[in-house]
């Protein structure tokens, strides 16, 4: 660990300055545009988080956040708010990585980052938070193609934190949507996603949204995605296929495993419900490949599910010889 502090701070320039000080006090000496430095990290791990394997970011994560906190505790004023908003992102990328990985230290990730984004007054990332709180709790209701009430609270929450960033606010109301569609309130569904996707019309990059700090949230036709996970939720079948089929083909042209898995289900079930059970079994088994391949553990909860709503047919032998093997 000390090789790497040093290397880290090193790439501050503080110990090129002769500044060999402990951590708190050295936190004194950054000025502006090292403290920026600091925080252009954090966002390069939340640009690297949806395309590297979530064990290795959510070591990354740790590490960094361990030595961005050890500059806190003599910090001050401005200094003191910049470095407590660098560790809020810090620890959000690592719950996102712990989560993917199904790593049980989500939820004390998520409470870091938490505490710091209070200190720091940063409610977009406090708005996040909630967000992946809201997957956590929700977790064996949507593994299953169910709503959460009490996700969907955590997700208001979330939207009156979020401040006035179109690209943030879409991926909560996108979020809602499907929730709403999951426990059949059609209206509320068509109304949040008409309301997501005015947002997102008017987005612009966002690089400490994790979800779309990678910057090609149009690229990989993200909005394409949950407008198709919501209309498979109310049915409407065709036109899921035709949206979820565009994520997957930006997410292919972007070699992003964790943008294709997630629709691979969308389109599984949408094709189970029309009558191709043999498709359906087949976008199942790639799905499973690319979790294994990727390291998303808590991906396959929702392959498992989607699996039980088919009936055996070679094909589905052969995905059940998969996911066994």
């Amino acid at each position: 660990m000390q090789t790497g502090r040093r290397a880290f701070l090193s790439t501050l320039g503080v110990l090129a300055a002769g500044l060999v000080l402990p951590p708190p006090l050295m936190a004194r000496a950054l000025n502006p545009n090292q403290l920026d430095d600091l925080h252009a990290h954090a966002q390069g791990l939340a640009r690297r988080v949806h395309f590297e394997p979530p064990r290795t970011m959510l070591r990354e994560a740790g590490e960094y956040l361990h030595d961005v906190e050890t500059f806190l505790p003599l910090a001050l004023g401005r200094t003191r708010t910049s470095l407590h908003r660098t560790a809020a992102l810090t620890a959000l990328v690592g719950a996102q990585a712990s989560r993917w990985a199904g790593d049980g230290r989500t939820g004390g990730l998520l409470t870091r980052a938490d505490d710091h984004a209070r200190a720091a007054g940063d409610g977009a990332i406090r708005a996040q938070g909630l967000v992946l709180r809201a997957k956590q709790i929700g977790e064996a209701a949507y593994s299953v193609d169910a709503g959460s009430l009490p996700a969907q609270k955590l997700l208001t929450g979330a939207l009156a934190l979020a401040g006035p960033a179109p690209l943030l606010r879409a991926l909560i109301r996108f979020e809602l949507a499907w929730d709403f569609a999951a426990v059949g309130d059609c209206r509320g569904a068509m109304m949040e996603l008409d309301a997501a996707e005015t947002e997102y019309g008017r987005a612009a990059p966002a690089p400490d949204v994790v979800e779309a700090a990678d910057g090609a949230w149009q690229e990989r036709c993200w909005a394409s995605g949950y407008r198709g996970a919501t209309l498979r939720q109310l049915g409407v079948h065709e036109e899921a296929l035709a949206a979820c089929s565009e994520e997957l083909n930006g997410g292919a042209r972007l070699g992003a495993p964790s943008y294709q898995t997630f629709a691979l289900v969308d389109v599984a079930r949408s094709r189970a419900a029309l009558g191709d059970v043999d498709a359906a079994a087949m976008d199942l088994s790639a799905a499973w490949r690319l979790n294994a391949q990727a390291g998303l553990t808590q991906r396959q909860g929702r392959v498992r599910a989607a699996r039980k709503l088919l009936p055996s047919t070679l094909a589905v032998r052969q995905l059940d010889e998969l996911m066994h093997g």
